[in-house]
């Protein structure tokens, strides 16, 4: 039963939802009235970290350290590498890398962009900005920054549910303090403090608090899991409902009716609607479970969220903006993009992973036996 699941689903909606807002804010596209207001409940990024806390915490839990670092690996990069070389290539065909490189040094700012997923960071530690505004009038892509945060949570991961592993209480406890903690940094954050940190707004530490609501959640899912198992059809409009309540009587978010937006600083009534966020995407991930096998097997949510800004910002530098027809062809582009990087890069390294990290759990027994 705990593979019998949505997630996949999930990460599928979450991306599509990124995709809306992008070519809505991007290319002036019509937002569908009250559409608009019930997608803006389900911010995909939050909606990304929440998955990744729950899911992630079983994979450290369920796997030896090499095991957990391999699966992560082979999840994130092999994508991502294509991704951005896809990305370097389009940007140097259209004059979008400054001039003159220097292209002795452009190997070093790859692997430091590939292995952190930052662009800042590659070209802190290299000292050499490569990219500059050509066609696309800057990187035609707005995401990347979130796996470096991502990336930042695996390693910040193993503290809570090492403590954990060996008393439930403590870990609890640690994992409560770091959540605190990231709240308050990520609430008392002034933007003059965020713009003199930029590093911080793409690490884990302004977004722990919402990987934290994952991780709590796999701690207290043997009995939470009776409470949102099959019962997707009463969390999902109690979630909506409850959050239609909250905005329209304590807080009415600044972009609209249920907008739920949480690179910002966030407040008490934020934290709140993450919760109930929660527990409405754990009830869809464990009711129904076999609405997933509509996939058939092919997941293309990582792609669809690592490709699409390159469909927007192609659509938005030729200046086609502003007409509905756009919908099918964002979303269609995204989607044969995705294909292609599920079939051939993330289905093999997948495969991959299942057998690199059965060998290191081996190893690891034995070394420990």
């Amino acid at each position: 039963m705990e593979h019998e699941n949505n997630f996949d689903l999930l990460r599928l909606f979450a991306a599509s939802q990124v995709v809306y807002l992008h070519s809505v804010f991007h290319l002036q596209l019509p937002r569908g009235g009250m559409l608009f207001d019930i997608l803006s409940a389900f911010p995909g990024v939050t909606c990304f970290f929440i998955i990744s806390g729950f899911l992630v915490s079983k994979s450290w839990l369920d796997s030896s350290p090499a095991a957990y670092v391999i699966k992560r690996a082979l999840r994130i990069y092999p994508a991502l590498i294509a991704n951005i070389a896809v990305l370097d290539l389009a940007m140097y065909l259209t004059g979008g890398f400054l001039q003159p490189v220097q292209w002795l040094k452009y190997p070093v700012h790859f692997i430091l962009f590939a292995a952190s997923a930052s662009d800042y960071f590659a070209d802190g530690i290299n000292g050499v900005l490569f990219y500059g505004r050509g066609f696309f009038n800057g990187y035609p892509s707005g995401v990347l920054w979130t796996l470096t945060v991502e990336l930042s949570f695996y390693a910040v991961l193993p503290i809570p549910l090492e403590i954990y592993r060996r008393s439930k209480l403590a870990g609890a406890i640690v994992l409560a303090a770091m959540m605190i903690g990231s709240f308050l940094l990520d609430y008392g954050a002034s933007e003059q403090f965020r713009a003199q940190h930029p590093l911080l707004n793409v690490t884990v530490p302004f977004y722990f608090w919402i990987f934290g609501i994952g991780i709590a959640a796999r701690m207290l899912w043997p009995w939470l899991d009776r409470v949102v198992r099959n019962r997707m059809a009463l969390w999902l409009p109690a979630y909506l409902v409850l959050d239609m309540i909250i905005s329209m009587t304590v807080e009415m978010p600044p972009g609209g009716l249920l907008y739920l937006d949480t690179n910002g600083a966030p407040t008490m009534v934020t934290a709140l609607r993450v919760c109930l966020l929660a527990l409405a995407l754990l009830s869809c991930a464990y009711s129904f479970p076999r609405a997933s096998r509509v996939l058939c097997g092919y997941d293309l949510s990582y792609a669809i969220y690592l490709y699409h800004m390159l469909v927007v910002t192609t659509l938005a530098s030729l200046g086609v903006t502003g007409t509905a027809w756009l919908w099918p062809v964002i979303y269609g582009a995204s989607a044969a993009i995705a294909w292609l990087s599920w079939r051939y890069i993330e289905a093999p390294a997948l495969r991959a992973k299942r057998a690199v990290s059965a060998a290191a759990a081996m190893a690891f027994r034995a070394v420990t036996s």
